[in-house]
């Protein structure tokens, strides 16, 4: 599975951290279209640190949260992070009732079949995966490869 190496922790918590808000839409709404449930156990993966929490807890108070994550500052910096990766999620078979990927997915340029592999055997039947991520040729596109490649010292390759 080939993916692109991810942001590390550290820079990107601290734009985190300055702009607590900036992703508040792109946060909130796949958790809004999930029909999630009182008792759902959910896979944030990866989760970054964690940044879903709060709008989980806003929307589906009761339901469980399991973040993963493979990048090891994130892993390092929160206990709460569980060590996973897009071929590996910690989770015994037909656990989990949501798995959700989010801005993320567009990183792995080839392998997602094992990714895809990896939540069907970790979904329960009724289970669902939840992709929500950039569309190739949109202006969010543009601007992440155009402007985000070009002016930050980690670029972006997706």
């Amino acid at each position: 599975m080939e993916t692109v190496k991810r942001r590390d922790g550290g820079t990107y918590e601290q734009a985190m951290m300055l702009c607590p808000t900036a992703r508040s839409f792109e946060f909130r709404r796949p958790l809004e279209l999930a029909s999630l449930r009182a008792g759902d156990v959910i896979v944030d993966f990866p989760s970054g640190g964690s940044y879903l929490r709060p709008y989980l807890d806003e929307i589906c108070p009761r339901a469980i949260c399991h973040p993963v994550e493979h990048v090891p500052t994130y892993i390092e910096n929160d206990g709460t992070i569980l060590k996973g990766s897009w071929h590996h999620l910690p989770f015994g078979d037909q656990s989990v009732d949501v798995v959700l990927t989010l801005a993320a997915i567009h990183h792995v340029l080839s392998g997602r079949e094992a990714f895809y592999r990896e939540c069907h055997r970790v979904l329960r039947g009724d289970g669902r995966l939840i992709i929500a991520d950039v569309e190739a040729g949109t202006s969010v596109d543009a601007f992440l490869s155009e402007f985000v490649g070009r002016y930050s010292h980690e670029g972006h390759e997706a």
